[in-house]
């Protein structure tokens, strides 16, 4: 049975994930030197993609007794749940923004970061398909993997910036045991009990 609550705690969720992640181009990140035009591209995009998921979530047809909302719900809330986790681990030295162009001056491995090099972009991917999922629509299926493509060439972007600084080594070394969006297995094996 199909009922206007669900829709409406969907909505409220994705909501919060999305102000959060809109506040944080102002809270969460220092402006670099400059930036690309992937920057204007990342932000014009993900403002569109908040636009069309929200429309959609506003008007989709969601259930309780449905695993997809369940499912989508929970990949909402645990990515809101990640991205405040790295808010914390970098306030007291925040990155740049996406697409930046300064060299960069340190490498966090704290936190997510001890799992994942882009914890943050993670926590975006992990909202949009969540909010996919929950809806099960087509158009924020295509919405989450634009997303994807575009938070991907981001991250490679900053990888790039660290295999020419004077970081390279250390990255090179962090790279082989962290994993890009998901972490690598052979890390949690590795951890004691």
């Amino acid at each position: 049975m199909v009922h206007m609550y669900p829709s409406a705690i969907t909505l409220v969720v994705a909501a919060a994930a999305i102000g959060s992640f809109a506040w944080s181009v102002f809270g969460a990140f220092r402006s670099g030197e400059r930036t690309t035009s992937g920057y204007d591209t990342l932000r014009l995009s993900a403002v569109t993609a908040w636009i069309i998921q929200l429309f959609i979530l506003a008007q989709a047809g969601m259930a309780f007794d449905s695993p997809n909302y369940w499912g989508g719900n929970l990949l909402i809330v645990v990515g809101l749940l990640l991205f405040w986790h790295c808010v914390k681990v970098t306030r007291r030295r925040k990155l740049t923004l996406a697409f930046s162009v300064d060299a960069p001056e340190h490498i966090y491995q704290i936190g997510p970061y001890g799992y994942v090099r882009h914890p943050f972009y993670l926590s975006y991917l992990l909202a949009y398909f969540g909010m996919a999922i929950a809806a099960n629509d087509v158009w924020l299926y295509l919405t989450a993997v634009v997303m994807y493509i575009l938070y991907y060439h981001a991250a490679r972007f900053e990888e790039e910036k660290f295999q020419k600084s004077h970081l390279a080594g250390h990255y090179a070394e962090y790279r082989r045991s962290t994993g890009m969006f998901l972490p690598k297995m052979r890390r949690f094996s590795n951890r004691r009990c």
